[in-house]
């Protein structure tokens, strides 16, 4: 019998038939897993010559051949959905979303194959499971959660990083899962890790300081965050939507611009995550699903400087609109 490895992410227990890198290990498993995934699997639909439909979804952003980085498409007549890196790392996940094979060509690794995994793969995982997850980080003040949203470049994961500065602790990054529990919505944590460009680590840790890869293939690093004292574990009601919108210039303070309406529904429907599948039906839930959520929760578009001086500020601004939001009896900056 196979010993599977169990870990908790974004609201789902896994459990893999090998350990999941820089994923802590969840030893006594209280229930049965959501989702199973399999590496290398020798019983992996991806091993069998089945047919492929035309891809659905091809990314605009190519590698350095000029090859699309990832497509997804479906298989055995809809049964499976295989998402296809260009670098050859491939999955297959299954209608119900409880199973994931994962294969990778030499000399790729089980971290390469992972980097991919716990992002953009879970993020379909999710929405095949009726939970929509934003493209955000999200941080903990006091007992609720705030999201960072915005596009790519924005500094999401920059100002979560420096948020740990400051006493408070990271609850997700790269993905947000809104679990919708009676009135209100709630963020379940992610993985003890932040992901960090290059050009944004200075401004975070210092350049004294030389942060491990994410993997071998990609030109990114992660901050470790101790599980202690910069990881927050619990899932925590979400307190507002902070959608950054960086701009070039001198050091001057952040503001922000509170969103309603129509233009709320805009900003967090164009910072959803993984939002390819071809299903009008999901996506008229998912609709919906956003519209309770611009109607329940606060959303402010933050016009901030990129100057990494003023992620003090940022990080001050932000945590006292979402103290003044809720009483949720935030760390002093």
């Amino acid at each position: 019998m196979r010993v599977m490895v169990h870990h908790r992410l974004y609201g789902l227990l896994l459990a893999s038939s090998r350990a999941l890198p820089g994923i802590p290990i969840l030893s006594n498993p209280d229930r049965a897993p959501d989702l199973n995934v399999y590496l290398k699997s020798t019983s992996s639909p991806l091993l069998a010559s089945r047919p492929v439909t035309e891809p659905f979804y091809v990314s605009a952003a190519e590698d350095e051949n000029g090859d699309p980085i990832l497509w997804v498409a479906s298989l055995d007549d809809g049964q499976h959905l295989v998402m296809r890196y260009s670098d050859g790392t491939r999955f297959a996940i299954n209608l119900r979303a409880n199973e994931v094979f994962v294969d990778w060509p030499d000399p790729l690794t089980l971290q390469d194959a992972a980097s991919y995994l716990v992002g953009p793969v879970l993020g379909l995982v999710l929405r095949l499971r009726g939970t929509v997850p934003l493209h955000a980080s999200a941080v903990a003040i006091g007992d609720h959660a705030v999201a960072l949203a915005g596009p790519a470049g924005a500094g999401k994961s920059t100002t979560a990083a420096a948020f740990t500065k400051y006493g408070y602790r990271v609850i997700s990054d790269d993905i947000v899962a809104l679990l919708e529990e009676e009135s209100r919505f709630v963020v379940p944590s992610g993985y003890p890790r932040v992901n960090l460009w290059n050009d944004s680590v200075e401004g975070v840790v210092g350049n004294e300081v030389t942060l491990p890869r994410i993997c071998p293939t990609v030109d990114k690093c992660f901050l470790p965050l101790d599980p202690f004292t910069q990881f927050e574990t619990r899932s925590l009601p979400l307190a507002a939507i902070y959608v950054l919108h960086s701009h070039k210039g001198g050091p001057v303070p952040p503001v922000l611009e509170p969103l309603a309406g129509a233009e709320a529904l805009i900003g967090v429907l164009s910072n959803t995550y993984m939002n390819h599948l071809p299903d009008l039906e999901k996506r008229r839930r998912e609709f919906e699903l956003l519209g309770r959520v611009v109607a329940r929760v606060p959303i402010r578009r933050v016009h901030a400087c990129a100057d990494l001086s003023m992620l003090p500020a940022l990080c001050e601004t932000i945590a006292g609109d979402a103290t003044d939001l809720v009483p949720i009896g935030s760390r002093s900056l």
